[in-house]
Formats: structure tokens, C-alpha cells, sequence
């Protein structure tokens, strides 16, 4: 079980792991690509429920004229009052809060990976980093 913020985080840190071009891939970084893959597959819908719920929230709390018309800025995002922002910021902590399943695919940290976004990526990609630390 992971929470929806962390399930946020992998996203966008596998999202930049797969961008980046590397030369020569070996065996491991293969797997991690493929692993990266399909579990960003299974959290989609979780990250695509999460901000189909805060358009929804933003649309209901945004800042409306005398003609029912939302009104936006210069940039095209909704305008809001204090409490309509602060009431927005409640339901996003709350969803972020919010623990779901997430269907993971493990594989071994490839050698000279960074340790750092090892970390990151535990219980998504790589089942225990500590471990792996420790061995090293």
C-alpha cells in the first residue's frame, strides 16, 4: 500500500529515468526500464482519478460572476477567493493522503545506480534497497 503522494513522486521520477538517453544500456537497465513501465501503467488511473477529483474541487470552489461564468486569469487558470484556495489545499492533502494498491514489478538496482532514487523508488520497482546498501 503506498500513499498517493508518494504514487506522485514515483511517477515523476520515472517519467525523467526514462527520458534520459544512455548509450550503452546493459541487461539490468533494460529491466529497470521495462519494470519502470509497467508500473507507471498501473498507477495511472490512480494519478488520473486524483486530478479528475481536483478539477472537480477547483471547478466547484473557483471564483464565478454574476452569470454563473468561472472566471480565470490572464493565463487561463481559475481565480479564487481565500477560503476557496484554502479549501482546495484541505481536499489535496487529504487525497494525497489517501492510501491505494499499486501493482509493482520488481527488479535489482542495476549496478552504479544512485542510491538516492534507489531509495525513491522502493516498494515500486525495487523491493529492498536497504539490502542492497548493505551488501555493497
Amino acid at each position: 500500500m503506498k500513499k498517493l503522494s508518494e504514487v506522485v513522486k514515483f511517477s515523476n521520477i520515472a517519467n525523467q529515468i526514462l527520458k534520459q538517453e544512455k548509450e550503452a544500456k546493459t541487461r539490468e537497465d533494460l529491466k529497470l526500464e521495462y519494470a519502470l513501465s509497467k508500473t507507471l501503467k498501473a498507477v495511472e488511473p490512480v494519478i488520473k482519478g486524483y486530478q479528475e477529483k481536483m478539477q472537480e474541487k477547483r471547478i466547484d470552489l473557483c471564483l464565478i460572476d454574476k452569470d454563473d461564468s468561472i472566471l480565470k486569469d490572464e493565463e487561463g487558470n481559475f481565480k479564487f477567493d481565500k477560503q476557496g484556495l484554502k479549501d482546495l489545499e484541505v481536499l489535496n492533502n487529504e487525497l494525497l493522503a489517501d492510501v491505494c494498491e499499486i501493482k509493482t514489478h520488481f527488479v535489482s538496482i542495476p549496478k552504479g545506480f544512485p542510491i538516492v532514487i534507489a531509495l525513491e523508488l522502493e516498494g515500486f520497482v525495487f523491493e529492498d534497497v536497504e539490502s542492497f546498501i548493505d551488501a555493497e
